[in-house]
This record gives structure tokens, C-alpha cells and sequence, in this order.
């Protein structure tokens, strides 16, 4: 019978530099997901975060959790429809990476908070979408 991986297994197992898995998405969540709607996603065990990184890419707002305790949240930002590209369009449920550190509460220890730009191919060719990047683990 197997046991669960405990959160300092976890922490040693994704410490190396080299990845576990693939650099690519999983190709079975990619055949799942790629006809749906942009939405909001919960990546749980995201290890490496290629997953996590996929969804955002095709535009989801994804939370990603690990048994160790890192997390990664990508989304839109609310000057997004402004000044880039991508859904969804409405600014009231899109949040920026300060509001997320303000969310957790100062419970967790925050790696990374900012805003990213990411090339976006359009019929009108390549547009910008402004995410929403914050990493941070439990302490």
C-alpha cells in the first residue's frame, strides 16, 4: 500500500533544477480542455507547473497547489481589456498580484508578485495580455 507523500517529500522530489516530468502540457488535460471557454481552473500536485503554465497560456485563471505548500496564481488583470488582450473583459472579476498577497492573508511567504505580458496570436496578429503572476509558499 502506498503512502502519502509528506510535504518535505514533496519539497525534495521538485528541489532539483531539471524537470521531473515533460516541459509539455499532459497530453490527455490538453485533449480535455482545449475546445472549452477560458474559466477558472484549480491545478492540485502541479509539481513542475507545466499544467498550470499551459492553462494560463490559452488564457484560464488557474491556481496552482502543491502537497509542499508552493502556489502559483496567473490570471488577467483588471487593466487587461484596457491596455491588452484576452478574456475575460470584465475588469470586476479579474484582481491584480497585490490583491492576491492581500489575500492570502499573510499567511504564506510571497516569492514573486507582479505583472507579466504575454504574446497573445490574434486574427490581428500578436497582441499582449497583461497577467496577474504571484508564487509564494507556506512558510
Amino acid at each position: 500500500m502506498m503512502t502519502p507523500m509528506e510535504r518535505g517529500d514533496w519539497n525534495r522530489r521538485y528541489a532539483a533544477p531539471e524537470f521531473i516530468w515533460a516541459v509539455e502540457a499532459n497530453h490527455v488535460l490538453v485533449a480535455e480542455v482545449v475546445d472549452l471557454l477560458p474559466g477558472r481552473a484549480l491545478d492540485r500536485a502541479a509539481g513542475e507547473g507545466r499544467n498550470t503554465v499551459w492553462w494560463a497560456e490559452q488564457g484560464w485563471t488557474v491556481r496552482a497547489v502543491v502537497p509542499g505548500g508552493t502556489f502559483l496564481v496567473v490570471g488577467q488583470v483588471p487593466a487587461n481589456p484596457e491596455h491588452g488582450c484576452g478574456d475575460p473583459q470584465d475588469p470586476g472579476v479579474l484582481y491584480t498580484a497585490e490583491q492576491v498577497v492581500a489575500a492570502s492573508g499573510g499567511e504564506t511567504l510571497v516569492e514573486k508578485a507582479g505583472h507579466v505580458e504575454q504574446p497573445v496570436e490574434t486574427e490581428g496578429g500578436v497582441k499582449v495580455a497583461i497577467k496577474c503572476l504571484v508564487r509564494g509558499r507556506r512558510p
